[in-house]
């Protein structure tokens, strides 16, 4: 089992709890604070027209052949199966 790492602040946090007659005073690190920049917003969006004429006919191609294939598939089983 490997040892567990408690962080000094939890630990002057349990002591000054177990015992109230420590001094409350914690040490704190110098810590280093991230410099926050704005994020940028891209307002270059540009909706795409949609071509409908082109998206009616692939999915009625793919619904085709899927029927195609379906039908086909299903005589097939019955041929196999039955």
């Amino acid at each position: 089992m490997g040892k567990i790492h408690i962080p000094d602040d939890l630990k002057h946090k349990l002591n000054k709890v177990f015992n109230p007659n420590l001094p409350t005073e914690i040490p704190k690190e110098n810590k280093i604070e991230k410099i926050q920049t704005p994020e940028k917003i891209n307002n270059d969006y540009i909706p795409k027209e949609i071509n409908y004429i082109k998206l009616a006919r692939v999915i009625f191609f793919t619904s085709f052949i899927g029927g195609i294939g379906l039908t086909l598939g299903m005589k097939i089983g019955k041929i196999i199966f039955y």
